[in-house]
């Protein structure tokens, strides 16, 4: 039998050792290591296990990476300098509607105030200064992207970042983003929908692609551009349904910078603890669905770990192309709150994430029939978590003009019992 010319057979052994190592599995992983180690360092410990840096994590001194195999992450987990290394999670947006994704379209309409808005009290909240608007509240909505020119919008848009691809502007291309917005903080322009707070400052953070999907090192990314920019509030509406430490320490340095987290709880109900991840964490605030007959939605996500439900069934809100439609799912619940906690921060700038979690919760309608696992602390009701802001604002006015307060009934004037039901006050 006659052998091969050496170099064939030597091109035969490169060509088949290139396969299998371009067909070798491959994983990334997001590695955090011990303070102060420097960059340069971190992307040399990764080369020596046979890795490549993919992304920087600055906010946890830490990388993404991409590795060949399971004994890498062997190796590398034991190095002295590397403190643990977790998984890169997917995390999706939470609409109830994303399997069939046809929600109703609605037609450029004069301004109406979404029933939503109307049940968790905002426009009881809205006088005469801007500060009851939301004005100077900075709050950022990580997620699919917003519709940069929207009418409803536009007015309330500032700064914002792609985190997908840096070098574009945070363009929705799904719709999710934008919808979320509107919820938040659409301006009051006469035309479309008003947002909670119509004055809030909307910060786009690009964080999930066109399919609504993403990454736990996005996510990331996003809180610490977030940090950066002295955010005081962020929507998540998404989530995972497992969290893991990397997870867990972003959202604790978040709220250790003073911003408010409002999350959305999940669509996994009505089966017991099924709460997502960031919505589980005790720093955040996690919200479930309401419907508009004030019963917690099917798919609203159960769990001890829930906060508060606001509405969350055919939401209307602004959508791609300047247009509207209505969404479920407590991705839609979610904002609401997080446009109340800006509208409680317009008043009382000094308020920390957990005094402004405490108001709320504290000013919560409880739902009757309801399991704290399926309502938290009831329905979130703005004015009644306003209150103590509003007694003062009212004290104020009262000793300015010398007569009192409940004499002259202004509390009820204000607005504040108007909007509870009864058996509510």
């Amino acid at each position: 039998m006659n052998k091969l010319p050496f170099w064939v057979d030597r091109a035969g052994r490169l060509l088949a050792h290139l396969t299998r190592r371009w067909h070798r599995p491959r994983t990334c992983k997001i590695v955090i290591f011990t303070p102060g180690t420097a960059e340069a360092e971190a992307d040399r410990i990764i080369r020596s296990m046979g890795g490549r840096t993919v992304k920087r994590l600055p906010l946890l001194n830490g990388v993404v990476c991409e590795l060949d195999h399971a004994a890498d992450l062997t190796a590398l987990a034991a190095h002295q300098q590397v403190t643990r290394i977790d998984d890169d999670l997917r995390v999706q947006a939470y609409p109830f509607f994303c399997r069939s994704w046809r929600p109703a379209a609605l037609p450029q309409p004069a301004e109406k105030i979404p029933w939503g808005v109307s049940r968790v009290g905002a426009p009881a909240l809205w006088e005469d200064r801007e500060a009851d608007l939301g004005a100077g509240v900075s709050v950022a909505v990580l997620d699919t992207g917003v519709d940069l020119n929207h009418p409803d919008l536009s007015p309330n848009l500032a700064a914002g970042v792609n985190i997908l691809n840096p070098r574009r502007p945070p363009k929705d291309d799904n719709g999710h983003g934008t919808h979320v917005a509107g919820i938040i903080a659409a301006a009051r322009n006469g035309i479309g929908v008003a947002g909670a707070a119509p004055r809030a400052q909307l910060h786009p953070v690009k964080v999930l692609d066109k399919d609504g999907g993403g990454r736990l090192s996005d996510v990331v990314q996003g809180l610490e551009w977030c940090i950066r920019q002295g955010i005081r509030v962020v929507n998540l509406s998404l989530g995972s349904p497992e969290g893991n430490p990397t997870f867990a320490e972003a959202v604790r340095r978040a709220a250790a910078a003073g911003i408010v987290l409002v999350a959305a709880a999940g669509n996994s109900g009505p089966y017991p603890d099924t709460l997502g991840y960031p919505a589980r964490y005790p720093r955040v605030i996690a919200v479930g669905a309401t419907t508009e007959g004030d019963r917690v939605a099917d798919f609203s996500s159960r769990g001890e770990e829930l906060d508060l439900v606001a509405p969350g069934s055919n939401i209307p809100s602004t959508w791609l192309n300047g247009s509207y439609r209505e969404l479920s799912g407590t991705s839609m619940a979610a904002p609401h709150v997080a446009g109340l906690a800006a509208l409680l921060l317009a008043r009382e700038p000094g308020l920390s994430p957990d005094e402004v979690k405490s108001r709320l919760r504290a000013g919560a309608v409880p739902l009757p029939g309801w399991p704290p696992e399926a309502q938290g602390a009831g329905l979130v009701n703005g004015p009644r978590s306003a209150r103590p802001a509003l007694l003062s604002q009212k004290a104020e006015q009262v000793g300015q003009e010398g007569r009192s307060v409940l004499e002259h009934g202004d509390v009820a004037e204000s607005g504040i019992d108007q909007e509870l039901g009864p058996g509510d006050q």
